[in-house]
């Protein structure tokens, strides 16, 4: 009897010292868990800075698809203190690429659930200088004003100039323009299938006249809009630089 009592009172001494070591292993993982995850907030916002600071950069530098990369990782990374910047970078980026359908499902259908209040009314600024005739859009009046500034900007080269050089000789109005590389093009292709109609003609190849004369009329009026489109890309990129200054100055809210 006195053995079975010597060997059962260590065992519950040593149950006794699991039992605690335990408890206090449990404690121990309880109270730092608040620690723990603090440390893995810091370490997601840590990595999202970096990747925002990185795609801030390359969208400095003109490389938008790169930026866009970058924006959406740090996005991923879910910080709240660099989410919504993540967020609207990715937009601005998707903007000047050009992706219009990417555009307006961005502003008019996620972010707008997701923006605090204050990127809420850039969110609706976006909208309307983007998308003026979409529902919903506010801010119009600004934008109104910033369109009109921009049609009453004076032609550097007139479409409708263009258009009549081309039409009494052909790649004429391309040469007004500065793009003489097309109005060569536009010389050349017009002189050989208007010598071809009348040298079929001459020859009494009517059907084949007339096929020809066919394609002349389609290279002679796509030379004659060719010039006009030629003297609207010509204005565009001669105003570009001071409509890009004036849309920031105008719109701050715009801008990375």
């Amino acid at each position: 009897m006195e053995l079975a009592s010597s060997i059962y009172r260590p065992n519950l001494v040593t149950c006794k010292i699991i039992a605690m070591s335990f408890a206090v292993f449990f404690a121990l993982i309880t109270l730092a868990q608040p620690a723990l995850a603090v440390d893995a907030k810091n370490s997601f916002c840590k990595s999202s800075n970096l990747a925002l600071e990185s795609a801030r950069e390359l969208y400095g530098r003109g490389q938008y698809l790169l930026s866009l990369q970058e924006f959406s990782i740090a996005e991923k990374f879910d910080c709240s203190e660099t989410l919504e910047q993540a967020q609207w970078g990715y937009l601005l980026a998707v903007t000047e690429l050009g992706e219009k359908n990417e555009m307006f499902h961005l502003s008019h259908k996620v972010y707008p659930r997701k923006f605090s209040l204050g990127n809420q009314q850039k969110l609706k600024l976006y909208q309307s200088y983007y998308f003026p005739k979409a529902d919903g859009t506010a801010e119009s009046g600004r934008v109104e004003s910033f369109t009109e500034w921009k049609n009453n900007l004076p032609l550097k080269k007139s479409p409708t100039v263009a258009g009549t050089l081309s039409a009494f000789i052909p790649g004429a109005g391309q040469a007004y323009t500065g793009s003489w590389q097309s109005g060569a093009m536009a010389f050349v292709l017009n002189a050989l299938f208007l010598s071809a109609t009348l040298d079929l003609v001459d020859h009494d190849l009517h059907a084949a006249a007339l096929a020809s004369g066919v394609v002349f009329s389609i290279t002679y009026l796509g030379n004659i809009l060719n010039a006009a489109e030629s003297a609207r890309v010509y204005n565009q990129n001669y105003y570009a630089p001071a409509i890009e200054a004036e849309k920031a100055k105008r719109f701050p809210e715009l801008t990375l």
